[in-house]
């Protein structure tokens, strides 16, 4: 469980070690008079759809992932071996990331329905701060899409090393 939140908390550190910058571009903001970008209704609308599909992608993932611990449950309890234990282990490990990874997919589909809310409602400053925190969750959805994805390599490979197969015994 532990390994779970370790990347959790690398991220979380990295962003409040760089909050100074999110308060200089609010500040920036707001001498200059507000940046160039003018959001209009459909601009948040346009992720409707791509967020859709990654949280339909990230549940199909979950629930192959769920199938697969009950398969190996079943196993271990007719024949318990610590490979399908570490397996299970690894499975849940992924299986926590991937929580996340919807949490912050949902976030991200919240505030950029939000965003098209406050643009319609005239408030387009708040509108715009909507989108942007929309655009973050989702960059965080995407990296621990990633994370989940070198982990299930790596278990994948540990998986396969023992058909390894030299050069020399194709010849």
């Amino acid at each position: 469980m532990q390994r779970s939140f370790k990347y959790i908390n690398r991220l979380y550190l990295y962003l409040q070690k760089n909050k100074k910058i999110v308060f200089y571009l609010y500040k920036l903001y707001r001498i200059e008079g507000g940046f160039t970008l003018k959001l209009e209704l459909t601009t948040p609308a346009v992720l409707f759809t791509s967020i859709s599909l990654l949280i339909s992608a990230y549940t199909s993932r979950f629930l192959t992932l769920a199938q697969l611990v009950r398969q190996l449950d079943s196993q271990y309890r007719n024949e318990p071996h610590e490979e399908l234990l570490k397996q299970i282990k690894n499975i849940q490990l992924r299986i926590n990331i991937i929580r996340y990874t919807q949490i912050m997919g949902g976030l991200s589909f919240f505030l950029c329905a939000l965003s098209t809310f406050l643009i319609f409602r005239g408030e387009n400053l708040m509108g715009e701060f909507a989108f942007g925190a929309s655009l973050v969750a989702l960059m965080i959805s995407l990296l621990l899409l990633i994370i989940e994805v070198q982990i299930s390599v790596k278990a994948l490979n540990v998986q396969l090393e023992k058909y390894k197969i030299n050069e020399s015994d194709l010849k």
